[in-house]
């Protein structure tokens, strides 16, 4: 008790470091003896190293059922197959008034060697459902997109492919502009430009949100927008020139983010904790000798008490933000998007610590920051006739610009000569 409020009132603290619990989905560590080799699952180095920048964070993997009692905020990235005791962590936390923030997609991309993409459950598709938020089975494609580079091969003759990296439009990386992202008072607001790969659409349940519950869509794609079904996301240009991807027949804008504030039900109402079976006593056993006991029972005196109670309404200052992308914050896109355009990308990093600092009340941050780092890939997308117009105006100015530097370089040389043949006399010259 006394430490929960005393992580209360620092909360409340004018000029105390806020803490983030940050959840990253745990590296497998490699079994060679069972033939299983280490996890290429996704790292978020960056995103700490950012979040760090104003606040404290604390790692966490919540298996013990509770987020950090410090924590003024929750932060999920790309979770993956909680369990039921993780799962009441983020739960309970919400319902104490907290704010958590889920980046999720049911697609987890491999970027080491062949790009290929995987479902994977992240186990909290039932709570979001129960929220009122439902992470769509599929992916969004934006002819509004950003570009990546593919692996492809090229068929030299003879039987003969080599593997190339090409640079190519990809329509799973939705470009994002000022005017799909939620502006005025939310946590997006200042952001220009946000790239979302493979993300996945989310529907707001009306029904289960009902009227005590603040919606803010965040984020949508651009109105050139589809959804697919698919885990091949290569793209094939001989059988879709247009996109490498077969169109569909309906687009429009997408939700990929949305914002819930108000009063939340917790999912855990009416059932036992998941934590009671852990707190239960073990049964005595009889044979125990004295000594057993006498240890046991000094166990016991210096745990800490264990709640199992579930709390089963929130306040309405509880907040609930998810994004319909588990991987646009992760190191690898990061390292990507920034060897595109040979700049450190920071657009999603930003965002997330936009939100971080909107969650937290912290708006002169967010005011600061949207004044810079946002105009490196603010530019009106360009179709490729566009691009080819430019470019060869650019190679044309430049020539044009060489041959006026060697014209005038010329003429200059040529009235130094005749002033010096002028100095020697010599009046043959001046013709």
């Amino acid at each position: 008790m006394k430490r929960n409020i005393d992580a209360g009132l620092k909360r409340f603290t004018p000029g105390a470091l806020r803490t983030v619990a940050l959840y990253t989905p745990p590296a497998q560590q490699p079994m060679p003896q069972l033939g299983i080799p280490g996890s290429n699952g996704p790292s978020f180095d960056l995103l700490q190293q950012k979040l760090q920048e104003n606040t404290l964070v604390d790692a966490t993997q919540l298996k013990d059922g509770r987020v950090p009692e410090r924590a003024d905020i929750l932060f999920v990235a790309s979770p993956q197959q909680l369990d039921q005791k993780q799962v009441f962590a983020v739960d309970q936390f919400l319902m104490k008034g907290g704010t958590v923030i889920v980046a999720t997609s049911p697609y987890e991309p491999s970027l080491r060697g062949n790009l290929d993409v995987a479902k994977t459950p992240s186990g909290l598709e039932d709570w979001l459902t129960f929220q009122g938020v439902k992470v769509g089975d599929s992916m969004v494609l934006d002819r509004q997109n950003a570009s990546f580079p593919i692996p492809t091969e090229r068929d030299v003759g003879g039987g003969i492919k080599v593997r190339q990296i090409r640079l190519m439009d990809y329509p799973f990386f939705a470009d994002i502009r000022s005017d799909g992202l939620a502006q005025g008072a939310a946590p997006s607001a200042g952001t220009q430009q946000l790239t979302l790969s493979w993300a996945s659409p989310l529907t707001i349940d009306a029904d289960k949100v009902g009227k005590k519950r603040k919606i803010v869509d965040l984020i949508q794609s651009s109105p050139h927008s589809w959804t697919a079904k698919t885990t091949n996301v290569v793209p094939d240009f001989k059988a879709h020139p247009d996109t490498g991807f077969p169109p569909a027949d309906k687009q429009g804008r997408q939700l990929l983010g949305a914002m819930m504030e108000g009063e939340f039900t917790s999912f855990f109402a009416g059932k036992p904790s998941p934590l009671a079976k852990d707190a239960a006593p073990p049964k005595p056993d009889a044979k125990a000798d004295a000594k057993t006991d006498d240890a046991a029972k000094a166990a016991a005196a210096d745990a800490k008490p264990s709640i199992t109670g579930v709390i089963s309404r929130s306040p309405e200052s509880a907040r609930l933000i998810v994004i319909g992308s588990g991987t646009f914050l992760s190191d690898d896109v990061l390292q990507l998007a920034s060897s595109v355009d040979r700049t450190q990308y920071l657009a999603p990093l930003d965002f997330a610590q936009n939100v971080v600092d909107w969650s937290l009340e912290d708006r002169g941050l967010l005011a600061l920051r949207s004044r810079g780092g946002q105009f490196s890939r603010t530019l009106a997308p360009m179709q490729s006739g566009g691009q080819m117009f430019w470019e060869y105006l650019n190679y044309a100015l430049a020539l044009a610009g060489l041959a006026l530097v060697y014209i005038v370089r010329r003429a200059l040389r040529r009235g130094a000569q005749r002033r010096y043949l002028d100095m020697l006399g010599i009046a043959e010259a001046r013709t």
